[in-house]
């Protein structure tokens, strides 16, 4: 067969009848190539196409981190505590050196907070020179004009404003791996600390962190003492920046490193009335760094079910991710100018490998599961009357009569994937039947 007769039997249909006998490998070769000839284009068209899709369709609600402003003080301060955790991405995981808790503080309404030291116990960050004897709490008794920390009557912590009567309580304080506070052995989930350096007090009887108010309650004659624990492996970190955006609307971003999150769920913000006050007014976003994937969710999740619209528009929760493997993510790139369209352009790459992905799936199920199922119903319709009387050979007519559609479909893809499904499907099942057609109704070549 000459290169001229082998181009007539791939492209000629009352030709193909000469390769009706070829390798059906061959034949699922064609049906591959045809798969990854038709996504390449698809990949091409989302890298030059996203970020004009999201400006222009506004998707999962992206306009809110594009029109954020560039300048202004709590701007400024959000994103430097940001940067302060120096978080960076390194071989598709997310390390967090700067994340730990490592200090606390407390105003005049609690008398001080010791801690400890490689071998003596610190109050108030002064060395007390008394040597730690003790991996539990520390036993503190007030005198007059000081407190005695394990019982060491010759070293005794000056402090004013204490006598011997005074009813003194030392509570523990720190923070599990999640950012709760816990005290006394106790998690309270309902405060998280989300500074690096909080401030304790007490209010109303009831202890505060960040004018947070707690459940440990506070007895009116009772003076206190936090004997704080640091802990060096935190996971989890919030800070929050609201600002007005152009349509008056007061946006809400939270941004969030929770490094023990696994999965999209653990990532998902359900609406509390009152952690998102003024919901029908005001909007509400996060970005939520995790271990291996940085994740965006536009609105609380149940908010639909509230029937709110904006703009003509029923708002709903929207949420996309990127993982690190796809975009590499460096907490030194944030800087207050460029902070909402780095973080865009971060989930704009997520976008695009989601959209792909799904592409490559719809081009599996479409390029050959579809052609098998068509080959099949054909085969059955004309094996008693037609030409080709195995499933072999219709199989491998099918490939042959695959490459027309799939090369038009090559073409298409360049400037309207979304095009595909309505296209592809009609172009291979009408070239089929008739290349069966054309078979069937012509003299034999061979």
């Amino acid at each position: 067969m000459t290169i001229l007769d082998l181009i007539k039997a791939v492209f000629l249909p009352k030709h193909m009848k000469r390769l009706k006998d070829m390798s059906a490998l061959f034949a699922i070769c064609l049906f591959i190539l045809s798969m990854y000839a038709i996504i390449f284009p698809t990949k091409n068209y989302y890298n030059r196409k996203t970020h004009d899709l999201v400006v222009e369709n506004d998707l999962y609600y992206l306009h809110s981190l594009m029109n954020m402003p560039t300048s202004g003080e709590a701007l400024d301060k959000f994103v430097s505590e940001i940067k302060e955790n120096e978080g960076i991405s390194i071989d598709g995981l997310m390390q967090v050196p700067g994340l730990a808790l490592k200090q606390i503080q407390a105003d005049d309404k609690i008398l001080g907070i010791i801690t400890k030291g490689e071998k003596n116990w610190y109050f108030n960050n002064a060395d007390t020179n008394i040597v730690i004897t003790t991996d539990t709490t520390p036993v503190i008794k007030p005198t007059d004009n000081g407190i005695i920390i394990e019982n060491v009557n010759d070293k005794v912590v000056s402090l004013p404003n204490v006598s011997k009567t005074d009813n003194l309580s030392v509570l523990k304080v720190t923070v599990n791996n999640k950012g709760a506070l816990v005290v006394n052995d106790t998690t309270y989930d309902n405060v998280t600390i989300t500074s690096k350096n909080p401030m304790f007090s007490i209010n109303n009887n009831k202890l505060t962190v960040d004018n947070i108010e707690t459940n440990v309650s506070i007895a009116t004659d009772q003076k206190v003492i936090l004997y704080f624990i640091p802990n060096e492996s935190l996971k989890h970190y919030e800070t929050s920046y609201t600002y007005k955006g152009e349509d008056g609307v007061n946006n809400h971003i939270k941004f969030i490193i929770d490094l023990e999150a696994v999965n999209i769920n653990e990532c998902t913000y359900k609406y509390d009335e009152i952690k998102h006050p003024n919901i029908n007014d005001d909007a509400y976003f996060f970005i939520t760094v995790t271990n291996s994937f940085i994740c965006f969710q536009a609105h609380p999740s149940g908010i639909e079910e509230l029937n709110i619209e904006r703009n003509g528009v029923k708002l709903s929760p929207a949420m996309i991710l990127t993982y690190y493997a796809n975009s590499s993510l460096d907490f030194k790139d944030i800087n207050s100018n460029t902070f909402g369209t780095f973080m865009t352009s971060k989930f704009e790459e997520g976008y695009k490998v989601l959209v792909v992905q799904s592409f490559s799936l719809t081009a599996f199920i479409f390029c050959i599961v579809y052609p098998l199922i068509i080959t099949l119903l054909f085969s059955l319709l004309f094996k008693r009357n037609g030409k080709l009387k195995s499933f072999k050979e219709y199989y491998n007519i099918a490939a042959l009569s695959n490459l027309v559609p799939a090369l038009l479909s090559f073409v298409i893809m360049w400037f309207n994937p979304m095009l595909f499904t309505s296209i592809y499907l009609f172009l291979f099942a009408i070239y089929y039947l008739f290349v069966l057609y054309k078979i069937n109704n012509s003299p034999d070549l061979v």
